[in-house]
């Protein structure tokens, strides 16, 4: 049969209509998404709940002289009468705080990232790690150092348990309660005899086991993108739409993209910056360059909360070695097995956290994010005063010692 040139413009006419108004199923063969089993009873709510119970939180934050959005900054201990009576406001939040402590704690997955409600919770769940932090300072001020250091460990172990289940937002939340708690267990190491400081180190050392990893993150990443990816697409598309853009395609290839990013949590600091090769359908190919920084920006803070936990671990084990040995120890390994498992890695390194006498005490130190060892001479911004001058940023230069870096 001949084929005509009118023909042949017919043809193309058709399809071309054909693409535009004829629909198909936008994602035929969909992947299924994953639905964890939560645990019942599950910790999480009843973090919720304590959030809801927290009252006076501008308050708590000037009684632990900490800085929000409106307030002054107050550097002063916390006062035993406003702070008791704070806590005693804030009784119930409390009591489910520590109620949810003793069970397992999963976060509900999250399947809708344009929703605002899990990111909502973390706000007021940040304000009772706050609660645990002024609890812990009213029994330091009144002498029960060890007991101050248990709810110093409570608003860790709350961060940590958050994390469990949850994508980049949740888990970078979670960082920040620990960051916290940690914050004000360091004060307490001098006051604690060799009995009550290995006692510490065990809990720390039971919490960090249980941190999840940027890993098991950008997993839960994955999924909940993926959802909020197909909220936002139509059930049918025009043909032609299919045809060149696919979602199921888009989908795999997106997929395949996060693997590849979460395996990098396996690896060693410095190669988590590598991105892996973009997908080479249109749409991710847009979209991704902008999320890249973002991914790679939360492994470093994955990277900074193992750091800060792994020294702070060692700190504990190091007292309960000077309590019981009236010196610190020449190495790490003297540690081993009786104060520690092992010796902590250095996250942002490939070797063990640093460590020398010096003098009557020691020099306790990780590289840094730069990757480079400054024999322990530590990141500091001169143009800051107080605890600011040593926060530690992913740019910075320098290493990250022990009790003086945040």
């Amino acid at each position: 049969m001949k084929v005509t040139k009118g023909g042949v413009f017919v043809g193309i006419g058709v399809l071309l209509l054909a693409g535009k108004w004829v629909r198909v199923p936008a994602n035929p063969f969909p992947i299924a998404l994953p639905v964890p089993v939560m645990p019942r009873p599950n910790g999480y709510d009843y973090f919720v709940r304590a959030g809801q119970a927290e009252t006076g939180y501008k308050e708590v934050a000037q009684a632990l002289g900490e800085q929000l959005p409106g307030l002054p900054r107050y550097n002063i201990a916390p006062s035993p009468i406003d702070a008791t009576a704070l806590l005693a406001r804030n009784a119930q939040a409390l009591r489910l705080a520590h109620e949810g402590l003793g069970y397992a704690c999963l976060h509900p997955a999250e399947r809708d990232p344009s929703s605002s409600h899990a990111q909502d919770e973390t706000v007021p769940q940040r304000h009772v790690a706050r609660l645990l932090v002024l609890e812990g300072a009213v029994k330091a001020n009144h002498g029960d150092w060890f007991a101050a250091a248990n709810s110093y460990l409570d608003a860790i172990q709350m961060g940590e348990n958050e994390e469990h289940g949850g994508d980049l937002v949740i888990c970078l939340a979670g960082i920040v309660y620990e960051d916290i708690g940690r914050e004000s267990l360091w004060e307490t190491f001098d006051h604690l005899d060799a009995a009550q400081a290995r006692a510490v180190a065990d809990r720390l050392q039971a919490i960090i086991d249980g941190d999840p990893d940027y890993s098991a993150a950008m997993t839960q990443q994955k999924w909940a993108d993926l959802a909020g990816l197909r909220k936002a697409s139509p059930p049918t598309e025009p043909l032609f739409v299919f045809v060149v853009f696919n979602n199921g395609v888009r989908e795999r290839n997106y997929l395949a993209f996060m693997d590849q990013f979460a395996a990098q949590g396996k690896l060693p600091y410095a190669q988590r910056n590598q991105s892996p090769p973009l997908p080479h359908d249109l749409l991710n190919r847009k979209t991704l360059p902008i999320m890249v920084p973002v991914y790679q920006g939360a492994a470093y803070n994955f990277a900074r909360r193992d750091c800060a936990n792994a020294l702070l671990l060692t700190a504990a084990a190091l007292r309960a070695y000077k309590a019981e040995h009236q010196l610190y120890p020449p190495s790490l390994d003297q540690l081993i097995p009786a104060y520690l498992k092992s010796v902590p890695p250095d996250p942002f390194g490939t070797g063990p956290l640093k460590y020398r006498l010096s003098g009557g005490s020691y020099l306790l130190y990780s590289i840094g994010p730069d990757g480079l060892d400054d024999g322990g001479k530590p990141i500091e911004n001169p143009a800051k005063s107080g605890h600011a001058r040593y926060v530690v940023w992913k740019e910075n230069k320098g290493d990250i010692v022990a009790g003086l870096n945040r």
